[in-house]
């Protein structure tokens, strides 16, 4: 995903962008410096979501956003979470620490965020383990 979103940048007009390898636990940049957040399928991967969050509201000016796309624990479909948690040991392994049972959108409002809008969808191209999803936005108080 980094090197497609490197090759529209390079592409884009736009010259204002900078992309980080920072990881998301210790991000370099000043506590409220930012508008908004976007996490698209990262969350299932951090190895500390709590930490990851903290420091989301951290670089986050008050009032700031945090959208969301992210694939969740299967909590509507008991027998294809049953699937998730059997799988999900070696799915870490091969999918670069890709949690398939987190329930990111607790999580998000634990690290204090009020989620003002979210839809829980299935990614229909996705492996039938990796489909439930939550969208949406939360902002920061």
């Amino acid at each position: 995903m980094r090197r497609k979103l490197k090759r529209k940048v390079d592409a884009s007009a736009l010259r204002n962008i900078e992309i980080s390898d920072a990881p998301l636990d210790s991000l370099p940049f000043r506590a409220g410096e930012f508008d908004a957040v976007v996490c698209s399928l990262v969350l299932c991967s951090v190895p500390d979501q709590p930490a990851a969050l903290a420091e989301i509201a951290r670089v986050l000016k008050p009032g700031g956003r945090l959208v969301f796309l992210e694939h969740v624990a299967a909590d509507g479909r008991p027998e294809r979470l049953k699937w998730q948690r059997r799988i999900e040991p070696v799915w870490k392994h091969l999918m670069g620490n890709c949690h398939l049972t987190r329930r990111t959108e607790a999580a998000i409002a634990a690290a204090g965020f009020k989620i003002e809008q979210i839809q829980r969808e299935s990614i229909r191209k996705a492996l039938p383990i990796v489909r439930p999803s939550i969208r949406g936005l939360a902002r920061k108080p």
